[in-house]
């Protein structure tokens, strides 16, 4: 899948009190060495969270994809 078809994120369900969840957009950093079509994605969050609230999704990003969707495609490293 080429990555301007899709989009990565971080996402943390809103707080008590927040209408907004934290959705944070990871950046695309270049192919992954040895693989088919392995790409790397990093960002950055705020501190204010604990790292187990979040959770990354990749979610498409075309005018006629239909959303939510996950990819079974990815792998997390643990």
């Amino acid at each position: 899948m080429k990555p301007d078809l899709v989009r990565v994120e971080l996402y943390a369900d809103p707080r008590k009190g927040d209408d907004d969840p934290a959705i944070i957009e990871l950046e695309h950093k270049g192919t992954i060495s040895g693989t088919h079509s392995g790409h790397l994605y990093g960002g950055s969050a705020p501190a204010d969270r604990p790292a187990e609230y979040y959770t990354p999704r990749i979610r498409p990003c075309h005018p006629e994809a239909i959303l939510p969707l996950d990819a079974s495609e990815v792998y997390w490293e643990q």
